[in-house]
């Protein structure tokens, strides 16, 4: 029946003009019979042929004019309302000059004013009353014989106003507004469209349960984070699908698109509200500068660089050996910030000795941002080669020439996988962590730490992963029931980054308060009732077993390492014996010689040696810690 529905021809023109006109001709024979009290004695001296047709041809050249018969009935809107009106008002004008004409040549008028005026009214019911009852038909039979989807929308004010019109206005695209919710008590029981408007209450239920709601979608301008997620978390909880409207500041042309609706993110169900923590003194420590950013086309050091353009840096160097991305991103800051004068790309490999140098050569940068790294647990725990190759020398290369070169300043972006390493990922970044910090008491440069858990939406991560599995329909694959992760977003991070640069004096390993650890499991279920799937009946969960070098619980502090507070609440530093750096650096060199024999197992040995809290789990490493 949908089928059907969706294949209704179009009238074509000629038989709307004649429709148009039939109601018109109704509409001049009741006025007169009204003019006249229902009497038929005169009625045939008033209703001549002559008068007939002059009145319908002044309606004919009036729907020309305004084109009133081109647009479909059955999605008649309140620009067509105007159109009719006009169309009418029109017809009556010409009906007048005919009469002053009249007047002129014979002393008579052909139509008594008063028949006029009660036409005018009574054509305009006709045409508008025909229009919207066809409307109507036509959307009620959509309704009853197509499903359409319910939804509910929280808010009344502009934007959910623009919102319910819209769905108004696509009521042949499968949707059917029921109500709307708004915090305002004063709105409680009014209607908009000839919907209720209805006031929370402790929960949702109650309204998704009595208009039987499928979509809920939020279109309130500057909603509180706080209010935002429990909206979310409610239509979870009842299996209603959200989505959400954005500010009236993004709407194209400033009118609201049906595509501009989108659907809610699971980054907008973080665990805790997001701490914004950048300052002027981070601005200030940047402003003026020559930055480099190294693995700049990677998902952190991307969204560093955005941040970094924004403080007006002398020259911001982006260094990464990802052409493609490295170019889009290079464009990407150049739309949004016109910043191409002072922005320049580096193809570049920070474990390549020369083309290292050269960047230090040719820029000469003042602060350095080092994001380059490989970050994949499994990955790395079956190529230990490349992870120390690159998170360990490929650190230790760029932190040796940014001695040599005066950089003032350098800060490496390090993992909570640092901590009580279970995998050689982890490890080479507890290692990279060991070798700046004993570095930075033999230079000018100081050397400043961040550690912190996953990110929301990194290349990689557990997110991207999860959207493309719930793309292909499934299943999701958690390693373990209980995993858990700390999570914050991308641009959290990098305010992180840019806070600790500015606060950082050299040496400090900075770790930033993630609140509490989310489970896996937990939020694979949230991103399935967030597609409007539902578990076990359309999609599933599979549980794959831990990876290799891969631990339940992740951690922002080791046993043995306590923490100073920060001018930040949010912000703390591990306070961790330093290690001399005349025995680090021959730890290091040792571990590169096996690593230049290809001697596996002795380059991981060694590594353990550097980092002895490195304990593998779930590998072929396991047998040297006994």
């Amino acid at each position: 029946m949908r089928y059907l529905l969706k294949k209704v021809n179009i009238l074509p023109r000629w038989i709307r003009i004649a429709m148009d006109l039939s109601l018109v001709s109704f509409g001049f024979v009741f006025s007169v019979l009204l003019r006249l009290n229902f009497s038929l004695e005169n009625v045939v001296d008033w209703l001549k042929l002559t008068n007939f047709l002059y009145y319908l041809f002044s309606y004919f050249i009036s729907i020309h004019i305004f084109r009133a018969h081109t647009g479909i009935i059955r999605y008649t809107h309140k620009e067509d309302a105007f159109i009719v009106i006009k169309t009418v008002v029109v017809a009556n004008l010409i009906l007048l000059i005919l009469n002053y004409l009249s007047i002129l040549q014979t002393g008579s008028s052909i139509y008594p004013l008063s028949i006029l005026t009660i036409s005018m009214f009574l054509n305009v019911s006709l045409l508008l009353g025909y229009r919207f009852l066809v409307k109507e038909l036509f959307d009620y039979g959509i309704s009853n014989l197509t499903n359409r989807k319910s939804i509910i929308i929280y808010g009344a004010g502009l934007a959910g106003r623009n919102t319910a019109q819209l769905l108004l206005d696509n009521k042949q695209k499968g949707y059917k507004l029921k109500a709307f919710i708004d915090d305002n008590p004063q709105l409680a029981n009014t209607r908009i469209h000839g919907k209720k408007i209805l006031n929370p209450e402790k929960s949702l239920q109650p309204i998704f349960d009595l208009y039987t709601a499928q979509e809920l979608i939020i279109a309130i301008e500057d909603l509180p984070q706080e209010k935002r997620k429990w909206i979310i978390e409610e239509c979870l909880k009842y299996s209603v699908q959200v989505r959400e409207v954005p500010n009236v500041d993004q709407w194209v042309g400033g009118n609201l698109k049906m595509n501009q609706i989108k659907e809610i993110r699971i980054e907008d169900l973080l665990g805790r509200k997001p701490i914004q923590i950048a300052s002027k003194k981070a601005i200030n420590q940047i402003s003026g500068k020559v930055v480099l950013v190294t693995g700049a086309a990677g998902s952190i050091g991307s969204e560093l660089s955005s941040q970094l353009v924004k403080c007006g840096p002398l020259k911001l160097i982006l260094l990464d050996q990802a052409e493609s991305p490295l170019h889009d991103l290079h464009h990407d800051l150049l739309e949004k910030y016109k910043a191409l004068g002072n922005v320049e790309i580096v193809i570049a490999d920070v474990t390549n000795r020369l083309s290292t140098e050269e960047v230090f050569k040719k820029h000469r940068p003042e602060v350095i941002f080092h994001a380059a790294a490989y970050k994949h647990v499994p990955l790395m725990e079956n190529m230990p080669f490349e992870a120390i190759h690159t998170n360990i020398l490929g650190t230790k290369i760029l932190a040796d020439f940014s001695v040599n070169y005066g950089v003032k300043k350098f800060v490496l972006i390090s993992t909570d996988k640092a901590v009580n390493p279970t995998n050689i990922m982890g490890a080479t970044k507890r290692a990279a962590e060991i070798y700046v910090q004993s570095l930075n008491n033999n230079s000018i440069t100081d050397f400043v730490t961040t550690r912190f858990g996953n990110v929301l939406g990194s290349n990689g991560s557990v997110i991207p992963l999860f959207r493309r599995q719930i793309k292909q329909g499934g299943p999701l694959t958690v390693t373990h029931p209980e995993i858990n992760r700390f999570f914050m977003t991308i641009p959290e991070a990098c305010s992180l980054v840019l806070e600790a640069e500015a606060m950082g004096q050299g040496g400090e390993i900075f770790v930033f308060d993630m609140g509490e650890s989310i489970r896996i499991l937990d939020l694979a279920r949230k991103m399935i009732k967030l597609a409007g799937l539902e578990l076990g009946k359309n999609i599933e969960i599979e549980f794959t077993g831990l990876r290799p070098g891969e631990k339940l619980y992740e951690e922002i502090l080791s046993d043995k390492e306590n923490t100073k507070q920060t001018h930040h609440p949010k912000i703390k530093i591990a306070d961790l014996e330093k290690k001399d750096f005349e025995e680090v650096n021959l730890m290091i060199l040792a571990i590169e010689k096996s690593l230049q024999e290809r001697n596996e197992f002795e380059m991981v040995r060694k590594l353990k040696r550097l980092a002895p809290e490195f304990r593998s789990k779930v590998s072929r490493f396991e047998i040297l810690d006994k």
